[in-house]
């Protein structure tokens, strides 16, 4: 029992009460509980120094001639508690009386007792049960904010904490009666307030219920208690009774009168009621909270702010679950439908119907507030990343940038081009074969190096790099009638002419199919067939390959939260020609393909690929996918425009949109359209497929094989 009035630096004002609220907690202990005196240490004003606490909570508290397994120990605090800021989270510190500041008034930190160091002393007490109780300054940040459900027995380990107010909050140290309101809330449950169930035992959810709802009150809620457990709980429950008292004595019918609410306690509940449909609100949100950039920094605190607040009353709604469980199974019990016994489930089927909805409610919020804890985490994540994106990516490379915007803004194929800094990519420099400039994403994974040669050096780990690809118009589509005319291309089909002359405006385009190392960073998840270690014709997949049964729908939503996009077909299939006229951009012959792309040919047919099949005479090495990059480029540095998998197009498919299109950078509708476009070809399929100006539909929510993407991305100002 630690108690501290006086503390020896100025910067921390003396209280009224807390040595008061030590000493009532330790005598109610040993008067009310059956705790021996000699076992009962008060620690109080100049005696509870930094190394006097830590020696009685490592030493005295630890030791194990003392402390038995089945022993409870409690831990009372009432003194100043302090927060430090953290880049993460904020951390809490109880203050000894020997705490000091520095010159500029700010606590220094090493005169503390930390949190942290709190819940390593409570994996080290020998005792099954622990109860901390903290009535200072800094709340919930005290403890981990993951509380399991409490269970009803005392079989399982139990480190449970009940802090005075939560982190936003003032603790009062005045309250009347000669204590602080919080440990006159405290002493008036374990005296007796906190057992609503009359059976002489006052548990732990018991008496944070009691205080909670007391403080609350007595504050006009300006002060929140919140409870939670230390990371080593294990799922039991602290109780506190007299050693004369055996639990359970009162009759059900005794035990269920003990639950009847006033009308003031039916509303409080429905309020509490009120926070499901919060957290269904705050999940909706967070799905729509993209994509990472500074624009979002407001959003993201202000979403934190309200999520902390309802995860700080999940205790309260824990304590519900169990109350109205209790109240069913007590019903039951009264009316003989059950029999007695601990753990016994009320027959829900035949509970009164509002009883079940409140229950099964509140279980649903419980569950809720579950998946919104992780959800906050990763909202946490989000904003950091927000909030550092501009300096990993722009500041850290000011000078890249500087070269890179003069060099652009001379560049013959970029025609003067005023390129501002881009959040979320690093400059690489040009292609040293092509030219054209290229640029790292840092949101997908690790920002490549150039080796020998000026080659990019990629591994499983690195992000999509983006070619700035030049603003230009050209001639889009193919037809087989005129050797002489645009686009020539014997194979070319209905659907891809008109020939027509199509303006684009420069914008970023992928240099490599989206990589299955990739995808799964940002997702969580890799979806692929043929994922890592997948074995073909003795090529094992890894995720340097691209990833594939990926629908159009699933693009789409994650490009946007990345801040990219699929590209237009036409952005798609100037990229791919990179100026050239030919059926595909190596040349006029489909023999070309062999050295710059991944299709159905000899190795596929040999390795696997089905009977009846078409396949090319030349041998590529690959039955499916090949890592992205393992071709050659074409004239933009793009790689496997030709094969290795079909890549899908933001366009919905209109086989006769090119006799419409607008000339200036034109995407098809998708009104009246159930199929969207895909582009390239893929391993499966031959070289006709591969070509240019080769157009293919399909539904938007398939996900095949041999589907994949090729990211693109809008230059910002």
């Amino acid at each position: 029992m630690i108690g501290i009035d006086e503390y020896a630096d100025g910067a921390y004002p003396d209280l009224g009460y807390a040595v008061a609220d030590a000493r009532a907690v330790a005598k109610v202990l040993i008067e009310s509980y059956g705790f021996e005196a000699e076992d009962v240490r008060l620690i109080v004003n100049g005696d509870a120094t930094k190394v006097a606490l830590e020696s009685a909570l490592e030493v005295w508290a630890c030791d194990t001639e003392r402390v038995g397994t089945e022993d409870l120990f409690v831990l009372f605090f009432a003194g100043h508690g302090v927060t430090r800021p953290g880049r993460r989270e904020a951390r809490g510190y109880i203050v000894p009386v020997d705490g000091r500041s520095n010159s500029r008034g700010e606590s220094d930190w090493s005169s503390l007792i930390g949190m942290n160091d709190v819940e390593d002393i409570s994996e080290l007490v020998p005792a099954k049960h622990a109860l901390f109780v903290l009535d200072c300054c800094f709340g919930g940040l005290a403890v981990t904010r993951a509380a399991p459900p409490v269970a009803a027995g005392l079989s399982n380990r139990a480190r449970q904490v009940i802090t005075a107010g939560n982190a936003q909050q003032a603790v009062l140290d005045s309250g009347g009666g000669g204590h602080s309101v919080f440990t006159g809330a405290l002493l008036d449950g374990l005296e007796g307030d906190a057992d609503l169930d009359g059976d002489q035992v006052v548990t732990f959810g018991e008496l944070f219920n009691h205080v909670g709802r007391e403080v609350e009150r007595r504050t006009e809620e300006r002060q929140t208690p919140l409870q939670a457990t230390f990371p080593d709980h294990e799922g039991g429950n602290v109780a506190l009774f007299s050693p004369d008292v055996k639990p359970g004595t009162m009759s059900a019918a005794q035990r269920l009168k003990a639950l009847e609410r006033s009308e003031t306690e039916r509303l409080a509940e429905l309020e509490r009621l009120a926070d499901y449909i919060l957290v269904q609100k705050l999940a909706g949100e967070a799905d729509a909270l993209w994509p990472q950039n500074e624009e979002m920094v407001p959003r993201y605190r202000d979403w934190l702010v309200r999520a902390r607040g309802l995860l700080d009353r999940r205790g309260q709604h824990e304590a519900s679950v169990r109350q109205v469980r209790q109240e069913a199974y007590l019903s039951q019990l009264v009316a003989g439908q059950v029999e007695e016994g601990e753990g016994t489930e009320p027959m829900w089927d035949e509970v009164d119907p509002k009883l079940a909805w409140r229950y099964e409610t509140f279980k649903e919020l419980v569950s809720g507030l579950d998946e919104l804890e992780v959800t906050q985490a990763d909202i946490e994540q989000r904003l950091e990343v927000s909030q550092t994106l501009r300096q990993v990516s722009i500041e850290a490379h000011a000078g890249a940038w500087e070269e890179a915007i003069a060099a652009i803004a001379e560049h013959p194929y970029y025609d003067g081009l005023q390129l501002a800094p881009q959040l979320g990519l690093v400059p690489l420099g040009p292609d040293p074969e092509w030219g054209l400039w290229e640029f790292g994403h840092v949101l997908t994974g690790e920002v490549p190096k150039r080796g020998a040669g000026g080659a990019l050096v990629r591994t499983e780990a690195t992000g999509l790099v983006f070619v700035l690809i030049p603003g230009g118009t050209f001639w889009m589509g193919a037809q087989a009638s005129d050797p002489d005319g645009n686009n020539y291309d014997p194979h070319a089909e209905d659907n891809e002419g008109p020939v027509h002359e199509v303006t684009l405006s420069p914008y970023f385009l992928s240099k490599y199919e989206m990589t299955q190392g990739q995808w799964e960073r940002f997702v969580g998840v890799n979806p692929s067939r043929y994922g890592p270690g997948s074995n073909v014709g003795g090529k094992v997949s890894t995720l340097l390959h691209p990833v594939e049964q990926v629908s159009w729908h699933d693009c789409v939503a994650v490009l946007a939260r990345l801040d990219l996009v699929l590209p237009s077909e036409a952005q798609w299939e100037y990229g791919a020609r990179a100026f050239a006229d030919t059926p595909w951009s190596s040349g006029p012959e489909k023999e070309g393909l062999a050295v710059v792309g991944n299709l159905a040919d000899a190795f596929a047919q040999a390795n696997g690929g089905p009977s009846g099949w078409t396949y090319e005479s030349w041998s590529d090495g690959y039955g499916v996918h090949a890592p992205v990059g393992s071709f050659g480029p074409n004239e933009f540095g793009l790689y496997d425009v030709h094969g290795n998998v079909w890549e899908w197009c933001l366009d919905g498919y209109d086989g006769s949109f090119y006799g419409s299109s607008p000339p200036t950078d034109p995407v098809s509708p998708f009104v009246g359209s159930a199929t969207r476009v895909n582009r390239g070809g893929s391993f499966n399929f031959t070289a006709v497929y591969a070509r240019s100006a080769n157009r293919n539909g399909d539904t938007p929510s398939i996900a095949d094989s041999n589907l994949g993407v090729r990211p693109a991305r809008v230059i910002t100002d």
